[in-house]
């Protein structure tokens, strides 16, 4: 019998009207194909990276210039290397657990989240003190399609079935204990189901005990902007907290094949600033990155482009009672952290213990 995981689609993207997104199967037209989505970073994690490579023939290549994590404080930006994001970005999480019983609760959806990314982060920082292969963060060449490509490729050499491009929209858990997953053309039976908090399945089934269950929709606002600069962005992946604009910037020219020659591509996520079709309101932010310091005061937008994906997010009780009502037949992911997630899985897959269907 087969373990099935699944996660909700990240690579549906939709270009934006002025007010609501619209759900759409088509990339962002660049001229470029496979084109990065979104800003990501895979965060330090040696044992993955190495991976990835040595496995997967995965190329990894650094980060240049290193990642950022810069803090607003009034017409100020303090630049913080990103290894101490976590310190920084969780120093509150302590005073907020104390002080606020509503946090407390909270805090179950967050806490593998919060603990994997500080412990990543001391490790890091142990080994730029103590080891003699200095770290620092790495990215796919071709981006997160070329890793996914590859880890599909390797999975189904194991005989491993993947299903992609499905939405889920049925789990139902039957008197015999077994769980049947349904999605758009198909279903499948398992004794176990593995899933991450975002989601939006219309229907839970446990018994007789139908599940209504509560997801927080949000959305990941993103636009892409080809440009013409004397020099590369400050780094190669900027968190900018407390901008009023724009959250994460990534400049993903060194990954992507096709960027016309004297160009660099960005990819900024927005804090839910969304432009026409067409790019336009795209100026707007580049600009803003010029104001901030992030790009050079000579650098000129070629093209712009507005995307979006959707989800939904479990709430902490409603996930405490899906693994109940399951009888521990389904288990939800807290964290979505995908270096640690799939660092934790190496040793299972190195001694071969490979799931025999992934969803």
């Amino acid at each position: 019998m087969r373990d099935i995981h699944f996660h909700a689609q990240l690579t549906q993207t939709s270009l934006l009207t002025k007010h609501r997104p619209r759900i759409n199967r088509t990339p962002v037209e660049f001229g470029i194909k496979r084109l990065e989505i979104a800003p990501h970073i895979l965060l330090f994690n040696r044992d993955t990276y190495d991976y990835f490579a040595e496995k997967f023939g995965v190329r990894m290549k650094k980060m240049e210039p290193p990642p950022r994590y810069v803090i607003q404080i009034g017409s100020k930006s303090i630049w913080l290397p990103y290894a101490l994001s976590p310190f920084v970005a969780y120093i509150s999480v302590p005073l907020h657990y104390v002080s606020n019983p509503k946090f407390r609760t909270n805090f179950a959806l967050i806490k593998e989240e919060y603990f994997g990314r500080l412990g990543d982060a001391a490790k890091q920082l142990l080994q730029w003190i103590f080891g003699s292969r200095k770290p620092h963060i790495e990215y796919p060449v071709g981006g997160t399609l070329e890793l996914m490509d590859r880890l599909k490729e390797k999975l189904q050499e194991h005989g491993v079935h993947i299903q992609t491009g499905a939405k889920v929209t049925e789990l139902e858990r039957g008197a015999s204990g077994l769980v049947t997953v349904r999605w758009n053309g198909g279903e499948a039976t398992a004794k176990k189901v593995f899933m991450t908090r975002h989601q939006n399945i219309s229907k839970m089934k446990a018994g007789d005990a139908c599940l209504d269950i509560n997801y927080l929709p949000f959305s990941y606002d993103s636009v892409h902007l080809l440009g013409r600069m004397d020099r590369p962005l400050r780094a190669a992946f900027i968190m900018a907290k407390r901008d009023p604009v724009i959250n994460l910037i990534s400049d993903i020219t060194n990954y992507t094949d096709g960027v016309p020659e004297g160009c660099r591509l960005l990819v900024v996520r927005t804090h839910g600033w969304t432009g026409s079709r067409d790019g336009a309101g795209g100026d707007e932010v580049f600009q803003h990155l010029i104001k901030k310091g992030y790009l050079s005061a000579n650098a000129r937008l070629e093209k712009a482009a507005f995307s979006s994906y959707q989800q939904g997010r479990m709430q902490p009780d409603d996930i405490s009672r899906i693994e109940q009502a399951f009888a521990g037949s389904v288990h939800v992911f807290r964290s979505t952290n995908f270096s640690n997630s799939i660092g934790a899985e190496i040793p299972r897959w190195k001694s071969g213990k490979i799931p025999a269907e992934t969803t």
